[in-house]
């Protein structure tokens, strides 16, 4: 059994009519709320947040090759530093965590952001370098 349905508040004094209180035909009613639907529609409505991870200035799609050509890069490159003998061949930990700081570095978003990262993974496992490279 459903709940008895509530009594209305009386309006304040102080309130203000809204447009629907002026809308007083059913016909001026449908054609507002037709209205407000169409400031609803995808094309209509401007994005007002960004993905997390989306740098500033990018599309998720372009950051994510982006992103995926500097991960390449980055790799090719800590294989290069494990052939030179700079990063140990059966440190893999380490050569992880070097792929991803140069990951970040080479990754778009703003500067200031990916060297504090970047420097934190190499001082962590290379301190050596990380003062080299930064």
């Amino acid at each position: 059994m459903a709940p008895p349905a509530r009594e209305r508040k009386e309006r304040g004094p102080n309130r203000k009519a809204g447009i629907w209180d002026s809308l007083t035909t059913p016909e001026a009613r449908s054609a507002y709320a037709k209205a407000l639907a169409a400031k609803r529609q995808p094309q209509n409505m401007a994005r007002t947040c960004q993905r997390s991870g989306t740098p500033k200035g990018w599309d998720h799609r372009s950051a994510a090759v982006a992103k995926t050509a500097a991960r390449m890069e980055a790799e090719a490159l800590v294989t290069k530093l494990q052939n030179k003998g700079i990063i140990a061949p059966e440190d893999t930990e380490g050569a992880k965590a070097t792929a991803e700081a140069l990951t970040i570095v080479r990754a778009p978003g703003g500067i200031s952001e990916r060297r504090k990262w970047a420097k934190r993974l190499l001082t962590h496992y290379h301190p050596d370098i990380a003062g080299a490279v930064f």
